[in-house]
């Protein structure tokens, strides 16, 4: 006998169904439904067990049928195994296909694939039936393409599985015929409920239902004469079909049990309609004449419905409604449930704001294990094992918290193998590098730590063996994590530690962790046990089930709100709804991406009968279904929202469900109340009804009153009750309005006892004052907090950079020795003057590569790309050699000092600063200090960067250190009438000639002088013509040397690219200028200023930026530097 009970959500369809139950019953449930439906037994029941009682799914079903029966199964795969074996056979056959070539390599593709296969056999489709289809296809047509690789891959997929092993839709046909032996089936009545649909393979287990059972009991959501159940009537006469073929008969019937009480039964009868046009929300008004029931004591309306301005003032306004309720109405968090089809980015705000708010939450969704400590922890051990010691694997083993280091050991471990880029096989031999800087005790705390992941790491591949059978690598690698590892306990101990700290859901998915694992193992050992295969392939096959698998959890609280969506969250009864996210393309759901199959392609098969999959226009009616059932839910209080714009600040349509709902209670101002944001609210209440929530609200509330003046004065009677009750937030808010990223000076005493110390004089390099001018802030994080960023164990911009320094200073050093003889540098039998290009360019690779094995511990020869890259820096560092060469021939230089130091112990005395009877030296070392004919000195300092010179620089305190040497050396100078003759840079840079001309040299003499234009010096001179001759003898119309050229018409200097001229008085007054500033700059250092105070240049840089101070600092992230704040700006220079 086949019972088909209809009724709409109104009527209260659980306890007609618990009232009608007699006996041995199985109760047929939808899965994600089971535990609702149990609860729902209990309730209805009264009883304290269900003795005769069994709620069951399909599959739970099938899994009890077998038992009582012959008890034997084939091994069974589940949607993840098939995902495993799928992967495997696309890349088995990945040349035969023509249109997916190639796409077994993307995880998304097997998703799709899996999805595919599984839909078909649900539909009962074979390859068989879509090779007919093809044979009714075009020669030449895409889907024929299609469905050619989709048979392939299907085909396949069928001989592996084949007498080995049952998938899970294969499962339900073979546990069909052992239905009709089950006593447990034969002694039971059977009621099925919860379903809006059925698979053909679900009506085949119905069918074998109706035939063993002493009876079948279907209820369906149904009323006559609404669109919406369309769907409804189409299954019920697929189940009648059934019955019929099974030969029982059939009753359909409207069920008679009691009417629900729903929110709908204090809305206007007339206005008893669901939100859609087409879906009312309960039966015919059955004569009740109660009109319009007006709000409750409380002020709340059955409907509520929000239009907000973004998600977040939403999530805001949906807290609010939910604590007015608890607060007002006495409700535990338990009675309330939120709705919300996108559960990626407002399920997301939702619960941060909840939680903000103080509300406990459930987010009702399956959760991807991937990102679990023992799951990646898993994975990152098979790379090892399968690709080598990789670095990034290393890490993610050490940072995993089952491997048992602390925080300070990973922190330790992760930072050393950064900064000396352990990789390879130096895992495998003790840490020898950085010594000098970090100590031997250190090192060995980090060889400790390094031979404890080491033996781990090869105990597991020992375990787990090389050239072997799946099945022995698979007993091999869970003999690790059980025996080696004592993974269940460790996994026990972190899921208790979890509990104990609050992070309750975290601590339920650890629990299930190690069962995931276990069973994805089983998986393995089923599809691929006998097989050979590398470590390789099986890190593939665990890395493609394992970033499938999601798991399920349950509240581990009752008194907490339940965030889910429409077709997952099964209530039977609950108080109040809300329903968030009610826009366009998320109520109802929008179609997700086709899939392999287009739904017009879907639509061609099912014009050749073949149905192999569920179409749009039936999931479009399980959306309105499951928006119908689920407005009319709450008992009380019905809440629907939806934003205006959405995470991107785009415009965002409230749904037709919203509209229509509006449009419909738009007059009943009684019954329904409209509501936009918080701030907006006519009700102060509700942007206080939570001590954590209030504070943003109180904020903005105080922020507007510094702009306007005007506070609520309800607003002092919040802070007063802040003031007595909360005291730390109130403080919190008030540093907050009070924040504006401005510091106080370290005043005097402090700055003296942080820079000087016990020494007799503060002492500072040009480079520090530098720093200082760039932005006094950083320059108190870097001297006097002493941060510093650790250097990567590579060759980057900074290295390459010091070699070319070092280089060429070395380079320079061994031209240079007959000074001591008394030969100068212009003499003819000077090594600048005899040296030759062949003997340049071997110097020049003598020098960098007995620097490869001593620079920084051997960098420039620890690897292949580290050795390549040394021989770009030999050829390049060659050509600027020469080049120097080329200059220093031209001019007259009777003296060059290289790396030359001034300070407390150079050959030059400190700059000296005293002020206010407080001393500070100035020391460094000056790259280059030339004395030329006439005994004036010019300064070259090498750089590598794009840095420029520029005379406001200097004037305003900025990039001074070109000018501190050259008061280093005037003040050393023997001479009484010594002078300067400039400062310069000389730019160390790679010169592609190809790419930096538009047209090619014509021949090796226009090779030359390009050459040396492009390494020509930048800078200030004296516009002297005896200075000039001295540093260029041989201009003819533009000096190759230095940045001047000849007029054409009166023969008098001038400026070129990157040129300064000036006169002896005005370099003069700049000289003063800058000795001023150096003053300055010290007596601020000593006052203790760190004003958060970067410099902007007004030139911008090739992107079209500005230069600023910011753009390469490390220490961004501390002073929180931002325009916007009060008086936050840079300084132009």
């Amino acid at each position: 006998m086949l019972n088909i009970y209809r009724g709409g959500e109104l009527t209260d369809r659980e306890k007609f169904i618990f009232d009608h139950i007699k006996g041995k019953t199985l109760l047929l449930v939808p899965d994600q439904f089971s535990l609702q439906a149990e609860r729902d037994a209990f309730f209805y029941l009264k009883e304290k067990s269900l003795m005769d009682l069994r709620v069951v799914d399909f599959s739970s079903l099938g899994h009890k049928a077998v038992q009582q029966t012959d008890g034997k199964r084939p091994e069974l795969i589940d949607k993840y195994g098939r995902h495993m074996l799928l992967t495997k056979v696309i890349s088995r056959c990945d040349d035969q296909l023509k249109l997916y070539r190639g796409k077994g390599r993307k995880n998304s593709f097997v998703d799709m694939i899996n999805g595919a296969i599984s839909e078909m056999k649900r539909y009962d489709v074979t390859p068989e039936d879509l090779q007919g289809a093809l044979e009714n296809l075009e020669e030449d047509s895409y889907l024929k393409y299609k469905l050619e690789d989709i048979l392939k891959i299907y085909k396949l997929y069928q001989e592996q599985i084949e007498g080995k092993y049952l998938d899970s839709e294969d499962y339900i046909a073979f546990y069909g015929d052992r239905i009709l032996e089950a006593p447990m089936v034969r002694e039971s009545e059977i009621w099925i409920y919860g379903f809006d649909t059925f698979t053909p393979r679900n009506i085949l287990v119905i069918e074998r239902l109706m035939a063993a059972s002493r009876g079948v009991n279907v209820v369906m959501t149904y009323e006559k004469g609404n669109d919406v159940f369309r769907l409804t009537e189409h299954v019920i006469r697929q189940l009648v079909d059934a019955a019929e073929r099974t030969g029982v008969s059939v009753q359909v019937a409207d069920m008679d049990g009691d009417r629900r009480r729903t929110v709908w039964d204090r809305l206007s009868p007339g206005n008893r309609k669901c939100a859609e046009d087409k879906a009312a929300p309960g039966e015919r008004d059955n004569g009740n004449t109660d009109g319009c029931l007006l709000r409750d004591s409380a002020g709340i309306s059955p409907l509520t419905l929000t239009e907000a301005s973004n998600m977040y003032s939403e999530a805001d306004r949906a807290a609010a409604f939910i604590l007015t309720l608890v607060r007002e109405k006495g409700y535990k968090f338990g009675d309330i449930v939120v709705v919300c089809n996108d559960t990626d980015t407002r399920g997301g705000i939702l619960r941060r704001t909840f939680m903000r708010w103080g509300i406990p939450v459930f987010m009702d969704r399956k959760r991807k294990v991937l990102h679990h400590q023992a799951v990646n922890f898993l994975l990152a051990l098979m790379e090892v094992t399968a690709k080598g010691y990789r670095d990034e694997a290393l890490m993610r083993i050490v940072k995993s918290e089952v491997t048992g280091f602390d925080g300070d050991e990973k922190e330790l471990l992760e930072n050393y193998v950064r900064q000396y880029r352990i990789r390879g096989s130096m895992w495998k031999t003790p840490f020898v590098k950085g010594v000098d800087s970090c100590g031997a005790e250190h090192l060995n705390k980090l060889n400790e730590l390094r031979e404890i992941l080491v033996n781990m790491v090869e105990q597991a591949r020992s375990r787990i063996g090389v050239h072997n059978t799946v099945e022995e690598k698979i007993r091999g690698l869970f003999d690790f994590l059980e025996k080696d590892m004592d993974m269940m306990a460790r996994l026990k101990d972190m899921s208790e530690a979890q509990e104990e700290a609050g992070f309750h859901e975290n601590a339920a998915e650890t629990a299930q962790s190690w069962n995931v694992i276990c069973e994805m193992l089983d998986q393995i050992l089923e599809i691929s046990g006998d097989e050979r295969a590398s470590n390789e392939e099986l890190l593939r096959l665990l890395t493609a089930g394992l970033e499938e698998v999601e798991i399920g959890l349950v509240p581990v609280s009752p008194d907490c709100v339940i965030i889910g969506t429409l077709q997952r969250t099964r209530i039977s009864r609950l108080k109040a709804l809300l329903v968030v996210g009610a826009n366009e393309g998320v109520l109802p759901m929008g179609k997700d991406d086709e899939g392999l199959l287009s739904e017009r392609e879907k639509e061609l098969l099912r014009e050749m009968d073949l149905e192999v999959s569920k179409g749009d226009e039936v999931v479009r009616q399980e959306e309105q279904l499951a928006i119908y059932r689920t407005f009319c839910l709450p008992e009380e209080y019905l809440y629907v929202s939806c934003c205006k714009v959405d995470e991107n600040g785009e415009e965002c349509r409230p749904s037709e469900v919203f509209t229509s709902l509006r449009e419909k209670f738009v007059e009943n101002t009684e019954s329904v109340s409209l509501f936009g944001d918080l701030e907006d609210s006519d009700n102060f209440m509700d942007m206080i009804t939570s001590k954590k929530g209030t504070l943003q609200y109180m904020t903005d509330a105080l922020r507007k009153y510094r702009d306007d003046g005007l506070l609520d004065d309800r607003w002092l009677q919040v802070m007063n009750w802040y003031e007595e009750k909360d005291l730390d937030d109130l403080r919190r808010v008030r540093s907050g309005m009070d924040f504006n990223n401005r510091v106080k000076a370290l005043g005097d005493s402090f700055a003296d006892s942080l820079y000087r110390g016990d020494r007799e004089a503060l002492e500072v390099s040009a480079s520090r004052l530098e720093q200082y001018s760039k932005c006094p802030f950083s320059h108190f994080v870097m001297y006097g907090l002493r941060a510093e960023e650790p250097r990567v164990y590579q060759v980057g911009a900074r290295e390459i950079g010091d070699v070319y320094h070092r280089c060429l200073m070395r380079f320079s050093q061994m031209l240079t020795p007959e000074q001591k003889d008394g030969i100068s540098v212009d003499d003819a039998d000077s090594l600048w003057m005899t040296i030759g290009k062949e003997e340049c360019r071997q110097k020049v690779k003598a020098i960098i590569e007995e620097d490869a094995g001593l620079y920084r511990e051997g960098l420039l020869s620890s690897g292949r790309e580290e050795r390549y890259r040394t021989e770009r820096i030999i050829e390049i560092c060659e050509r600027i050699a020469w080049a120097m060469v080329q200059q220093v021939r031209k001019g007259q230089i009777r003296e060059m000092r290289f790396e030359y130091p001034f300070g407390k112990s150079g050959p030059l005395p400190p700059v000296k600063v005293e002020l206010n009877g407080k001393k500070v030296y100035i020391q460094g070392k000056i790259d280059r200090c030339d004395v030329l004919e006439g005994d004036s000195i010019r300064i070259i300092d090498y750089k590598t960067g794009a840095d420029t010179i520029n005379p406001e620089y200097f004037r305003k305190g900025y990039k001074l250190q070109l000018m501190v040497y050259l008061k280093a050396a005037l003040d050393a100078a023997p001479l009484q009438n010594q002078e300067p003759a400039g400062v310069f840079y000389f730019k160390i840079k790679d010169v592609d000639m190809d790419a930096d001309m538009s047209s090619a040299p014509a021949n090796a003499d226009e090779m030359e002088a390009r050459m040396a234009d492009a390494y020509r010096l930048e800078g200030i001179l004296l516009n002297d013509e005896k200075l000039i001759s001295a540093m260029d003898g041989e201009i003819d119309g533009a000096s190759h040397v230095i940045p001047v050229k000849v007029s054409g018409k009166d023969g008098s200097y001038r400026p070129s690219a990157g040129g300064y001229l000036m006169s002896k008085e005005e370099f003069g007054q700049l000289y003063q200028q800058v000795e001023e500033q150096v003053e300055r700059i010290c007596g601020e250092i000593c006052s203790g200023s760190i004003d958060i105070r970067p410099k902007r240049e007004k030139e911008k840089d090739m992107e079209g930026n500005y230069k600023t101070a910011c753009k390469y600092c490390g220490y961004r992230s501390i002073c929180i530097f931002d325009t916007s704040f009060q008086g936050c700006g840079y300084e132009q220079v």
